[in-house]
């Protein structure tokens, strides 16, 4: 096989080397047709110049016939360029099959060594599965010993425990009796004793003897019974070593049984696995071969393509030689036209040179007529572009301008309506701002006003604690006189008293309330901004003139009250004297007041900027938009 892949590469080579030749052929092919074309240009030209009408048809009908042929070789040329590409589509193919062929050897190869490969773990699997079978005879064969040895030892088992039984019966008759001569001893040695208390001696001597000898044939049983006990304890001890020596080995026998069958399990497990390890590697063998069959089948296919390869190569050949001798002949031919085309141009030279003097003053004068002409409309032309390029300029220019004006009145546009609304506002600011001057006058006036109260009432309160100290520097007087005269008032007496001093000083320190009322102007005024202009007041809502307290509040109100309690019906001043200290907290109160309102002050005017600040802030959005 590699062999002939082999003489197959050579062969391709060989056919490569013969298309590089016939490229070769065919580019000199091509670069001598250009010659030759070249030339024909110039004997055309030659010959459209210097001959005349009749030479000039003659010499078209060549031409044309040249053409002809040219374009015949051209056709040619066409025809063995797609030969050569259909040749090289099959040399392409060539290799493929090449390459197909190089990786199917590969496969098979590997094929060969996984066959291989299986073959020899087969064998080592047989070989496994026979020592296994081996083995398993082996623990069968052990099992079986087994077996036999403990149906002995259990044989002998019961036979010797069938002795130990006897051996035991034997032993308790045997104590038994021992029991019954020591009895009959027993009495046998109380009776002489009876005999000889109940008779005082008169027993027969013959008595005695009988006894005597009854005794000692009682004590000859008595040992050869011991004897018997002894040796049969002794048989017992024996019998029962041999028990438990028997016991022992069949513990053992059962330990063995019991390893033998583990390992009788075992070799069954192992006997598993190998029949189906054996089994895995049928099935891979089969496959095996199957792909070793179908690869078989492939490689004889290859081996066909192959062939039909080499019978497409050497046709390829032939093709290629009889190309070759083609086109050897078809230069041939291209010689000799070129030859014969050359020798009519050096004849048409000699022929027309002294007419080439003529047609060559013609062409100059010609050419210089045509680069006056060229100069001419090389001035027309730039003189287009510039006009071309200064109406393109103008053009520019002018939508320039158009969307310069349409910006600009759209601007005018924006601004008018911004006017507009700028003068609006405007207007309204000026009303608000009027409004607020106002406002802020009526304030000034009120806490003109509240100035001017805030002193009278410290005066007037300042008169009523130096009338207070005097009048209670006179109770004291009074009383301390009652005192030391002895003379007790009546109660009703002295409170007609007190009544009339107090009257007397309400005479002497009399002034109107209506002089302490707080005005009420400031309510009404808000009261007519939110009839008249709900905007304003929607406005105004939140600001400094929604927040601030009037004058009449709750701070102001408690100093009323307090002042109106000093005070009777008729509008005159009465003096308590218990109420002096309340007043004078009354005071402080008054003084804290005026701090609170300071600052109520401030916070008025703080909030009064922020508010045209943000008026003028609104103005700028405005214009800006």
């Amino acid at each position: 096989m590699q062999h002939n892949t082999g003489q197959f590469e050579e062969e391709l080579k060989m056919t490569k080397e013969q298309l590089d030749m016939t490229q070769e052929e065919r580019d000199r092919a091509c670069d001598e047709l250009r010659e030759m074309k070249i030339v024909a240009q110039e004997a055309n030209m030659n010959l459209s110049e210097r001959l005349s009408s009749l030479m000039v048809e003659e010499a078209n009908a060549e031409i044309n016939t040249v053409k002809e042929f040219l374009s015949n070789s051209k056709k040619e040329l066409n025809m063995k360029e797609e030969n050569i590409e259909s040749l090289k589509f099959e040399l392409d193919k060539a290799k493929q099959f090449e390459v197909i062929l190089a990786e199917r050897d590969v496969s098979f190869d590997r094929l060969k060594e996984e066959f291989s490969n299986l073959k020899a773990s087969e064998a080592r699997a047989m070989g496994l599965l026979f020592e296994s079978k081996k083995r398993i005879q082996e623990l069968e064969d052990e099992i079986g010993r087994g077996n036999l040895s403990k149906t002995k030892m259990i044989d002998s088992v019961v036979s010797q425990t069938k002795q130990l039984e006897q051996t035991k019966i034997e032993l308790e008759e045997s104590k038994l009796e021992v029991v019954c001569l020591h009895e009959k001893i027993a009495k046998l040695k109380v009776s002489p004793r009876e005999c000889k208390r109940d008779l005082g001696g008169a027993c027969n001597h013959e008595d005695l003897d009988s006894t005597k000898e009854a005794f000692e044939s009682l004590s000859s049983e008595l040992q050869l019974m011991k004897e018997n006990l002894a040796r049969s304890q002794d048989s017992e001890k024996v019998a029962s070593s041999k028990a438990k020596s028997l016991i022992e080995e069949m513990n053992l026998l059962k330990s063995e049984l019991t390893l033998a069958i583990e390992a009788e399990e075992k070799s069954k497990k192992a006997m598993d696995d190998l029949a189906l390890a054996i089994k895995e590697v049928a099935t891979e063998a089969k496959q095996v071969k199957e792909k070793l069959g179908s690869t078989e089948l492939e490689l004889e296919h290859v081996k066909q393509e192959a062939e039909q390869l080499k019978v497409m190569v050497r046709s390829t050949e032939e093709r290629y030689q009889k190309l070759l001798d083609e086109a050897k002949k078809e230069n041939e031919q291209y010689k000799n036209t070129v030859e014969r085309l050359r020798l009519e141009a050096e004849e048409s030279l000699l022929a027309w040179n002294d007419k080439e003097i003529e047609f060559v003053n013609c062409i100059r004068r010609a050419e210089d007529d045509r680069t006056v002409a060229q100069e001419e409309n090389t001035r027309l032309i730039e003189s287009l572009k510039a006009t071309e390029n200064t109406i393109t300029a103008s053009r520019e220019e002018n939508f320039k301008l158009r969307d310069i004006l349409k910006q600009a009145l759209n601007e005018a546009n924006v601004a008018k309506e911004a006017a507009a609304i700028a003068r609006e506002e405007n207007s309204q600011l000026k009303d608000s701002h009027a409004e607020k001057d106002e406002a802020l006058d009526f304030l000034a006036r009120e806490n003109e006003r509240l100035r001017i109260n805030e002193a009278a009432a410290q005066q007037s309160i300042k008169e009523l604690k130096w009338l207070l100290s005097v009048a209670s520097a006179k109770e004291e007087s009074k009383t301390e006189e009652g005192k030391e005269h002895g003379v007790i008032f009546k109660p009703a007496s002295s409170t007609a008293e007190k009544i009339e001093d107090r009257k007397n000083l309400n005479k002497a320190f009399s002034f109107d309330l209506s002089e302490l009322k707080f005005p009420i102007e400031l309510e009404d005024v808000n009261e007519k901004v939110v009839d008249e202009d709900p905007v304003k007041a929607e406005a105004l809502k939140g600001s400094i003139f929604d927040t601030v307290d009037s004058p009449m509040s709750e701070p102001h109100t408690p100093l009323h009250r307090r002042v109106s309690s000093l005070f009777t019906d008729d509008g005159e001043i009465i003096i308590h004297s218990e109420d002096l200290d309340h007043l004078e907290g009354a005071h402080l109160d008054d003084a804290e007041h005026d701090r609170n309102s300071q600052r109520k002050r401030k916070a008025l005017l703080y909030r009064f900027g922020d508010l045209l600040k943000r008026k003028n802030l609104h103005k700028k959005e405005a214009s800006v938009e």
